[in-house]
């Protein structure tokens, strides 16, 4: 509800790294695809489930929402200028890190 009404649009919540998987399938002709991906995402390891994502669509960017250090999450090999986001954050740190993620579309 909140990421609308600040003008986000065609936004889809999964719950699993399969859903996620699923869902990113079914989106074409869309080039600005930002994907929030908690590092705590039941069913398949939240690097499988980034790197997958980025092997189908290269352009996509990752925001992860974590508990575990950013150097932890840098050190996994996933390169495509991915955005860490440490728990707990601030509503006004994500949309400050999706603006600027469209921003640099």
């Amino acid at each position: 509800m909140w990421l609308p009404s600040k003008g986000f649009k065609n936004i889809i919540i999964t719950d699993s790294g399969r859903k996620c998987l699923e869902e990113l399938n079914k989106i074409e002709n869309i080039s600005n695809i930002i994907v929030i991906l908690d590092s705590r995402i039941k069913d398949i390891p939240f690097v499988e489930v980034a790197q997958q994502i980025l092997n189908r669509k290269p352009n996509t960017q990752i925001i992860f929402t974590t508990t575990l250090p950013w150097e932890d999450i840098n050190s996994m090999g996933i390169n495509n200028n991915s955005k860490i986001l440490l728990k707990p954050f601030k509503l006004s740190e994500l949309l400050s890190l999706l603006s600027n993620s469209i921003g640099n579309q």
